[in-house]
Parts: structure tokens; C-alpha cells; sequence
């Protein structure tokens, strides 16, 4: 649940109060710490604690700045306002018979204006006047709705296309990203690819580890998300991915990263020392060279478990030889272009930054211009934007909501499309950038039986060099080298001293001006040789704690050893031989000593390889060393330690890999797909055109309206237009105007009601930062479902202030409206009063007719579509009563007290021209052509002021001198009332202009909602109210009903949970 702050009416003071009870069966939530707006100091309010969310430094809290709106609406944005408390007392019995008449008398009063407007548009629409006939050959509401409705779908289209971006836009949703038209147009960068791609950002980080689907969906925010997936990315194709691969754990802060753990392979183990050196250490530094290898093999293996190892080595080792030979041959030239680059003095590697971007310590940090991670900032209107959020974040805005928003930027004569065409550039560019690296890093396909392999071709593919270093060994032999190489899998001293002793095995020479890579003559000896031979043979002819078996197969003695690392012929020449041609093939993709993408020395990489080999033979070789003496070395068959599990591993590395980068470049090019397409669709000419009759119809209001809240007032509204005009045969089709039947209800309903009503309103732009403002530093990210919310009524008691009640909620679903249409409402009696009006949902592509509980002719039951599912039907039904009885309240209001309540009735700016003057001249020479007198206080005065940008100006009255008769004085009086009704009430005649103009408008509020209150049904909270320090007699009081005047109320909006 996520409370707003308070708003008294009584003063306009902040007070905490207690969120309304939870919905059964929901997970207690961890508190969130967000405030919207500091609350004053108030020592006489009970001390109740609310969990809300922290609203950021920053003043800006909405698409235009929080000092622009509060000065138009007068409203903050982010709090819930009561607009009034009204008490009418009750429509029924002896005491309130005077109010239920006056509003019986209120409604026939509104009935004969109204049947006298219908006479009167009667005897315009029979006129031969040329002038009336060519007003009313103009006045076709058919043609008037139509123009609104076709502003309105224009707007409602641009929405639609802007709703398909903000699914692209969010890592979070389940919008498929492998479209055909993407499958098709990469076709060639996903041929050669074997791996299980996934169709949206949070499978493709599931799946393959990085998170769980829960901490994708509820912990995080749209642009971490989006950051994960680029963060793994960029992880999956490193030279060596980290295990494991998780990057993000439930309760983990919504906006910021915590610090990720992992092991991976080192690849800068022996950093600081090359091959050259090592080979030409003097004896005196021989010592230091073993000790640094005996360093480097502790920290070079990710695992204890053997096969994970092999396969993290396997992948480093030659994703570095690839990558380096791809440096080698200018592979990297088009991506240098994209990215707008100079190529790196240095190693390659630090080009993955500028693709992918850098990980920061939360969502605001700086980001590598250019990269993946950049599109998650925008500037538009010279405002910060959050590209892919939808939440406000520190300074930022919600890109889902301003590009949208932003569209019409500060003037309506043109659309702002810098915001959306640079959206467009950025996402491509990267994607673009992304796409070439993809193209480069990526595996290369499976060597052929066809084709003539070298040993470029296998030392490039981790299986193939997996099985090139398995076939070195032999399942069934006691060779001493090969003994000695599955002993060094586990035996890390011994593991160092043969490495030594393998390296000193390697000479560098020159052969036609080229530097290469050979096997030294076993037969000389070198201070690294002899250093290395004599601690191989230490480290294992020691006394071990195994008991020396009584049989064994074959004993070695320290000579066996020896001789067998030092013949010309023999496992281990072979051995060297292959290990001097992968490294004359390594030295090819060096730059000196250094690969070329990594900058990883010649010595590390001979490490890397080595150690593999030593996997490879604890897999292979079926004996091994039981026991030792100072003398011997016993032998038996036994099972080696299988490595099966190498090649599943090795593929899913690189499919995973594969998987994650096509899963961010699928969702950058639907980002950038999607953005072009707006900004095309935005360029014609009709669009334009739709422009232009905006302008006309919504003036100045028009920037205002590109919100969805407003969008769906303009959809019902024009629903019910459009109804109530085809349902009508009469000339007035004005919907405010009450029915006999519709009368019955409102009185039925508030005679049964509490007589006392609270009107709130939730401002402009209300809904849009509704539950959606967090901080980096929060603990806790849900996703509210803010359609459906509780609108709860706390009460104070002067008198008592540390006493406190339990507030009354009311729930209703703010995409939700009520059908105005009258035809469509219920016959009084036929069925329960609040089940006689139907509501209708605007904002999912449908504007059905819906009422409770079963469906009727041209109706559906209502919240019926799956997306309710979670709410319970007695929820269901109470949504739908809260909704009716806040229309028959307002009508009550309306009728009764000339109180507009309802949000189409708070123009955001000025009130527009809606009056029309021309229908009123003209009815005004042809209705009262027998009644040339004013009323002495109208006389020589227009009808209304001028009207701005309206074709027809009033004209000017005639003024007569001559006195007139009482009786000219009440006609006249009479016909200057209805021809001003005519003006205001909707009509067939209404000039198509002005009914746009009140359609199209601006309002000062995202919804309006009237609750009814009874000062009694507040219960005393008597737990609370001892925390805050009520004494028991207080509470006593207030609890017997003594406390029965509402002193102060105040109200807060939460989602519903």
C-alpha cells in the first residue's frame, strides 16, 4: 500500500494517520520510507506512524515543473485535495421534507427551462430566415462529435503507439522483443546461434541466473532493470564470466546496485612477469619465479569443482585468443566508427565499456556516452529524464510518461519531436554498436569433418581445444609425466613446480626476421630448469600421510621421474610440442608480450592453457599416485575424475552469452523501432492537420491534455456524447440535465445515505506520481496497481486530539466512469438503486456499457475483464456503489445547490469560450420577434461580452425609449432566460466549435469523487490511541458517540492491496 500525505480541511495542516486495513491474504509489505512532503510539527496529534515514500530533493515532480502547475490548478500534484463538505441532511421523513421539495421543485424548475429551449431550437430549426437556415444548415452535432472524436482518436492513436513504446521501454513487462519483423531483420547475426533465445528482458535474466523473476519484477526500477540486463551483457561476454552469474537478491534497494561477489578466472595472474623473463631469470631469481607461479595458480582456478574450472578456463583462454585475433586483423574497425572512437593504445578490452556502459553505484550516476547504459538518460526540454523508467527518481522523469507528455512541448504549433526523434538516434546508435560487437565476440560455428583443421581453428573453440588437450593423454598407461599431470590438479605445490619446469621447456627465437615459439633442447639445462626439476621431484617424493599399499602397480623411483621430463621422445616431448605451437599460435595475436584484448602476458596465457591440460589429464589417466616415500612413488588403476560435464558447460557459457546480448539489442531496436515510427506517423500531413484542430478546439490548454488521465476524461465524456445524441430524438441532448427516472434514483440513494459529503479531488497530474516517486536509497519497490485505490476519510477531535478513530475507506477504480447517458440507466425499481447505473472503463481499447452483477441489453457485467481477477466480487460490487453514489451525490449537489463537482467542470486554465452567441442571436430575432424590450438593467447592453476568436459578436440589443408594459417586461425577461439556457446547454445546434472546446479542455483534476459520512460510523482506534498518550476517559468519551461532530477531517489515498 502507498499512502499519500494527509490534507486537513480543517486549516490545511498535514497529519499522520493510519493506512487503511489491508486486503485478507496479502503479504505484510516492508515499510517504505518516502515522504512526500515534510509534516508540519503538530504536538497535539496522536503519534501514528505512516509508511510512505521519500519524495527526492528535487522541486521538479511532474512533466511541467511543480511551480507551473500549483499555479494553474492552485493544487499540489501529489496531494489528494477536499474541494468541499457539504451536509444536506436526509431527503426523506417530516424533518427534511422542505429540502427533498426543494430539490423535487430544483429538477422542474431545470425540466421546463429545458422543454422551453426544445420549443425554442424547434422554431429555429422550421424557420425560412436564410440567416437561421444557413446557422442550422451548419449545426450538425453528428459533425461537431465527430470533429472532437476525431481529435480524440488522433490523440487516443499517438497514445496507443506511445503505450507499444512504454512496453518497449520497460525491461519489466512481458512485451515479446523477438518480433518477426527483428527475427528477420537479424536473421544473419542469429543463423549460426544453437541457444534458447527468450523474448523478454526479465526471462532472459532469469533463466539463465542473474535474478529471480521476482526481484526483476517487484525490486526493481524500470531503469535497473534495464542496467542489469546490459550489466549482464557485457558479463556474459567478458573473456571470463564470473560464477555466479546472480546480480541482483530480493530486497535488494530499487534504484541503486548492491556490491556482486563471484569468482572467475584470472586472467592477469602472472601480470608482472613474462615468459622472456621467466626463461631468463638467473639462478638467483629462480626461486622468485616459482614463488609467483605458486601465487598465480592459487589465484587463477574460480572453483574447487573441477569441471566448472576446465570450463571457465576453457572459455577464457580462447575467447582472449579470438578476441586478440580479431584486434590482429582489423576486426574492430566499423565498431570504433559506431562508437566514435579512436582505437585504444592499449588493450581492446576497454571497448566494452563504450558498448555496454559501466555499472554505477545507483540508476543517477555519470554513463559512458554512447553506450547501452547511456539510453538510460535523456534530456528533453532541457528536463532529465529517466528513459526507460516510470518512476520519478531524484531529479529524473519517468521517460514512459514525458516522451508522451512532452509532445506538445510549450506551444501546440507544432509537435516537440526532439524528445522522441533523439529517443530514436540514441537507442539505435547503440543498438548498432551493440550488433557489431555481438557479430564480433560471437562463437564461431562448429568446425566441419569436411573442412582442413588447423590449430587457429581449435585453439578458437573451446570443445575443440577440450578435446585437443584430452587426446595428450592416455586412459590406460603409468606414464610418470602423465601421473604427474593428474596429481597436479589437486596438488597446488606440485601444480607450480611443473609449470615451472613447462615453461623453462619454451624458447623464443628468431627464424626469418620472425619471433617464435619452440621447444628448448631437453638436454640443456637452464637455472629455471634445474631449479624447477629438483622441486618437482621434492614435491612428490615426500613422505605422504597415506600408508603405502601392500599392492600396488607400479613403484617410481625419483630417476623414473626424472628421466621421464628430460628424454627426447616420450608423452612429455609431445606434450611440449603441442603446448610451443598453441603458443607460437598465441604470440601471433601479441602485441610484444601482451594479447592484444586483454593485454594478458604470454606467461599467464601459457598458465591458463597448462592448467587446463592438467584437467585434462586428472580426467583422463586411470592411474594415479596413492602414496609416497622420500624413495618411491605408488601406483594403482583407479577411476580418474570424469569430466562430463565440460562440454554442456562450455555451450551454455556461450549461450547464455548469446542469449543476453540478443536480449538487449532486441530491446533496443524495439525501443528505437518504435521511436522512429512515432516521429514518422508525427511528420505528415494529416497528423498536422489533427494538430491544427487541437489548437482550435483546446487553445492553449492543448499541452495539457497529453496525459492519460485527461486523455480518459475526453473518452468518456465523448462516449456519453455521442450516446446521449443517438439515443435522443430531441433537439437538447444535454446528459446534466436530470430524467424523471434518473430523479428517483438520486433521491432513492441519498435518502438512504449519510447527510453529509465529502468532495475530493486528486489534482492534475495526481495519478501520474500516484505511488511512483522513490529515492535511491529505498529498501523496497513493489509495482501498486493504481487504477483501483482507497479514498480514506480520517476524523479529529478537537477537544480530544490524541484520541484516534479509524478512517472510513471507500474504494473506486480511477479508469473507471459513469455512463451519463440517462437512456442507458435502469428503470427505479427494477433493480437495486446503486445497481441502476451503469459505469464504463476507459483507457484498455473499450468503452462497453457495464453493469453489476449480470449484463444487460448493449452491456457487459462489470470488471469482468481478466485483469480483475484479484479483486473478490463483494470488492467488485463495492467499486461500483462507491462510483454510482458518488454520481447521485453530485447530481444532488448540482441540482440542489448549483455545486459542480464533477472533474470536467474545473477548467486548468482560464474557463474556454463555450457560450454560444451565435445560437443565441439568432434565436433571439426569431423567438422573440413580438418583444423588442429588455429589462431596464440589460437595455443598450450585448447579451454576453464579446467572445474571443468566435466569428459571430453579439449585436447589439435595440433600446427603446417608450416604457414597456409590465407584461413585455416578463416576456422579455422570459426569452432573454431561455435564449442564455440555449447558450450553455448542449444541443444539436451547438456550434462545433464550442462543444470541442468543452470536450477538449484542460481540467484541473485527474478524477473528482464524493463520499458520504456519517460522524458516528468513525470507531475509536483504541490501540493507537494509547500509543500516542489518550487517557482511558477520553477514549471512553469518544468511543460512547460523545465525540459525534466532525471537528476536522482529512483524507488520503492509497493504492489498494
Amino acid at each position: 500500500m502507498i499512502p499519500t500525505q494527509t490534507r486537513d480541511y480543517a486549516g490545511d495542516v498535514y497529519l499522520p494517520t493510519l493506512p487503511s486495513p489491508k486486503r485478507p491474504g496479502t503479504p505484510k509489505e516492508p515499510p517504505v520510507k518516502i515522504v512526500v512532503r515534510p509534516a508540519p510539527p503538530a504536538p497535539t496529534v496522536p503519534n501514528v506512524t505512516v509508511s510512505t515514500l521519500e519524495r527526492p530533493p528535487s522541486t521538479t515532480v511532474d512533466q511541467l515543473g511543480r511551480t507551473e502547475i500549483e499555479s494553474l490548478t492552485g493544487f499540489a500534484p501529489d496531494v489528494p485535495e477536499i474541494l468541499a463538505f457539504v451536509d444536506v441532511g436526509l431527503l426523506s421523513g417530516s424533518a427534511t421534507t422542505s429540502l427533498a421539495s426543494c430539490f423535487s421543485l430544483r429538477v422542474q424548475s431545470d425540466a421546463l427551462q429545458t422543454a422551453q429551449v426544445e420549443t425554442a431550437l424547434q422554431t429555429i430549426a422550421s424557420s425560412s430566415d436564410p440567416t437561421v437556415k444557413a446557422l442550422v444548415a451548419n449545426r450538425s452535432i453528428d459533425g461537431a462529435l465527430d470533429s472532437a472524436r476525431s481529435v480524440s482518436q488522433f490523440i487516443v492513436g499517438i497514445e496507443t503507439q506511445f503505450n507499444a513504446l512504454r512496453r518497449a521501454l520497460d525491461p519489466r513487462s512481458s512485451e515479446p522483443r523477438l518480433t518477426t519483423s527483428y527475427m528477420t531483420t537479424n536473421s544473419a547475426l542469429l543463423q549460426s546461434s544453437s541457444a534458447a533465445l527468450q523474448q523478454t528482458p526479465v526471462d532472459a535474466l532469469a533463466t539463465n541466473g542473474y535474478a529471480s523473476r521476482q526481484a526483476i519484477v517487484e525490486n526493481c526500477t524500470a531503469t535497473k532493470a534495464f542496467m542489469l540486463l546490459a550489466e549482464a551483457a557485457k558479463r556474459s561476454s567478458s573473456v571470463s564470466p564470473t560464477l555466479p552469474r546472480k546480480l541482483v537478491s530480493d530486497g535488494d534497494p530499487p534504484a541503486a546496485f548492491q556490491p556482486i561477489g563471484g569468482q572467475h578466472v584470472t586472467l592477469i595472474a602472472l601480470r608482472n612477469m613474462t615468459l622472456d623473463a621467466a626463461l631468463a631469470a638467473p639462478a638467483n631469481g629462480v626461486a622468485q619465479v616459482i614463488e609467483n607461479v605458486n601465487y598465480a595458480l592459487r589465484t587463477l582456478d574460480s572453483t574447487t569443482q573441477a569441471e566448472q574450472a576446465m570450463s571457465q578456463l576453457l572459455i577464457a583462454f580462447c575467447r582472449e585468443y579470438r578476441l586478440s585475433a580479431a584486434v590482429r586483423y582489423g576486426s574492430f574497425g566499423k565498431l570504433l566508427t559506431l562508437l566514435n572512437v579512436a582505437a585504444p593504445t592499449g588493450p581492446y578490452v576497454s571497448l566494452l565499456d563504450p558498448v555496454y556502459g559501466v555499472l554505477p553505484f545507483d540508476v543517477l550516476s555519470a554513463q559512458i556516452t554512447g553506450s547501452a547504459m547511456a539510453t538510460c538518460y535523456s534530456s528533453v526540454n532541457e528536463r532529465n529524464v529517466l528513459t526507460y523508467d516510470d518512476d520519478y527518481v531524484g531529479n529524473y522523469l519517468p521517460g514512459q510518461r514525458y516522451f508522451f507528455e512532452s509532445l506538445l512541448g510549450n506551444s501546440v504549433d507544432v509537435f516537440a519531436l526532439d524528445g522522441i526523434v533523439g529517443l530514436s538516434l540514441l537507442t539505435s546508435r547503440a543498438a548498432s554498436s551493440l550488433q557489431e560487437w555481438i557479430r564480433i565476440s560471437a562463437p564461431p560455428p562448429p568446425l566441419s569433418t569436411a573442412q582442413t583443421v588447423f590449430l587457429i581453428d581449435e585453439i578458437a573453440r573451446p570443445l575443440e581445444t577440450f578435446k585437443l588437450a584430452i587426446s595428450q593423454f592416455t586412459s590406460g598407461t603409468a606414464d610418470p609425466f602423465q601421473l604427474l599431470m593428474r596429481a597436479a590438479a589437486t596438488n597446488a605445490t606440485l601444480a607450480s613446480a611443473l609449470f615451472c619446469y613447462v615453461m623453462s621447456r619454451l624458447v623464443r627465437y628468431v627464424n626469418d626476421g620472425q619471433t617464435r615459439v619452440g621447444v628448448f633442447d631437453v638436454g640443456q639445462v637452464t637455472p629455471l630448469s634445474s631449479a624447477a626439476l629438483s622441486a618437482v621431484i621434492a614435491s612428490v617424493f615426500t613422505q605422504s600421510t597415506a600408508t603405502p599399499p601392500q599392492t600396488f602397480d607400479t613403484l617410481l623411483s625419483p630417476n623414473d621421474v626424472r628421466l621421464a621430463l628430460t628424454q627426447k621422445a616420450g608423452s612429455f616431448s609431445r606434450f611440449m610440442s603441442l603446448i610451443a605451437s598453441i603458443m607460437d599460435s598465441v604470440r601471433i595475436v601479441q602485441s610484444g608480450e601482451m594479447t592484444l584484448f586483454s593485454g594478458v602476458t604470454d606467461s599467464s596465457m601459457l598458465l591458463l592453457l597448462y592448467r587446463i591440460m592438467t584437467y585434462a589429464a586428472n580426467s583422463t589417466v586411470l592411474s594415479s599416485i596413492v602414496a609416497a616415500t622420500p624413495t618411491a612413488l605408488y601406483v594403482i588403476s583407479n577411476r580418474p575424475t570424469r569430466i562430463t560435464l565440460v562440454p554442456t558447460q562450455v555451450a551454455d557459457a556461450e549461450n547464455v552469452s548469446t542469449v543476453m546480448n540478443v536480449a538487449l539489442h532486441a530491446t533496443l531496436s524495439l525501443v528505437a523501432a518504435n521511436a522512429s515510427a512515432i516521429s514518422d506517423a508525427l511528420r505528415l500531413q494529416p497528423a498536422q492537420q489533427q494538430l491544427q484542430l487541437l489548437r482550435a478546439a483546446a487553445g492553449d490548454s492543448a499541452k495539457y491534455i497529453m496525459q492519460p488521465e485527461q486523455l480518459a476524461q475526453i473518452e468518456a465524456t465523448l462516449a456519453d456524447s455521442i450516446s446521449s445524441a443517438k439515443s435522443s430524438d430531441k433537439f437538447v441532448i444535454d446528459p446534466s440535465i436530470l430524467t424523471d427516472n434518473t430523479t428517483k434514483l438520486v433521491v432513492d440513494a441519498c435518502a438512504n445515505a449519510s447527510g453529509s459529503y465529502v468532495v475530493v479531488g486528486l489534482p492534475y497530474g495526481f495519478l501520474s506520481t500516484f505511488g511512483r516517486k522513490i529515492s535511491v536509497s529505498s529498501t523496497f519497490k513493489g509495482q501498486p496497481n493504481i487504477d483501483i485505490i482507497n479514498v480514506s476519510v480520517h476524523k479529529r477531535d478537537i477537544l480530544r486530539p490524541l484520541v484516534a478513530f479509524r478512517p472510513i475507506t471507500y474504494t473506486f477504480d480511477v479508469s473507471r466512469f459513469i455512463v451519463r447517458d440517462q437512456t442507458k440507466h435502469l428503470g427505479f425499481g427494477s433493480v437495486p438503486t446503486l445497481s441502476a447505473v451503469p459505469t464504463r472503463r476507459i483507457g484498455r481499447g473499450s468503452t462497453d456499457v457495464e453493469y453489476v452483477a449480470s449484463a444487460r441489453a448493449g452491456g457487459k457485467i462489470a470488471l469482468s475483464d481478466s485483469d480483475y481477477d484479484w479483486l473478490d466480487a463483494t470488492t467488485k460490487i463495492a467499486i461500483c456503489n462507491n462510483h454510482v453514489m458518488s454520481y447521485f451525490a453530485e447530481m444532488l449537489m448540482s441540482v440542489a445547490f448549483d455545486i459542480d463537482c464533477d472533474e470536467t467542470s474545473w477548467w486548468l486554465l482560464d474557463p474556454p469560450d463555450t457560450f454560444d452567441v451565435g445560437l443565441v442571436n439568432i434565436m433571439y430575432q426569431s423567438y422573440v420577434t413580438s418583444v423588442l424590450v429588455l429589462p431596464p438593467q440589460r437595455a443598450g447592453k450585448p447579451i454576453v461580452a464579446p467572445q474571443t476568436g468566435l466569428s459571430q459578436q453579439p449585436q447589439q440589443l435595440p433600446q427603446r425609449i417608450a416604457v414597456p408594459s409590465d407584461k413585455q417586461i416578463i416576456a422579455a425577461t422570459d426569452a432573454y432566460i431561455v435564449t442564455i439556457a440555449a447558450g450553455q446547454i448542449t444541443s444539436t445546434f451547438t456550434n462545433p466549435l464550442i462543444l470541442s472546446r468543452r470536450i477538449l479542455s484542460a481540467r484541473k483534476f485527474d478524477r473528482t469523487f464524493i463520499v458520504p459520512i456519517d460522524p458516528l460510523a468513525f470507531k475509536v482506534d483504541e490501540q493507537a490511541s494509547r500509543i500516542s498518550g489518550a487517557s482511558d476517559t477520553d477514549i471512553a468519551e469518544a468511543a460512547s458517540g460523545a465525540a459525534d461532530a466532525l471537528d476536522g477531517i482529512s483524507v488520503t489515498v492509497e493504492t489498494f492491496q
